[in-house]
């Protein structure tokens, strides 16, 4: 086993950014379900037109 440098203890640690991660979470859910909104009124849309064609 070769060492090129020992380790040392880190200054400050090292942690995820909370708030970076619940605003992609809120604005990723916010997205897909404007999404799943539209794709559920498209197909109604179509179902009515098969319907009465």
């Amino acid at each position: 086993l070769y060492v090129l440098e020992k380790a040392f203890p880190a200054e400050k640690k090292a942690k995820p950014v909370r708030w970076l991660i619940v605003l992609g979470a809120t604005l990723l859910s916010l997205v897909l379900s404007a999404i799943a909104v539209l794709l559920i009124e498209q197909f109604k849309n179509i179902k009515a037109a098969f319907k009465y064609a």
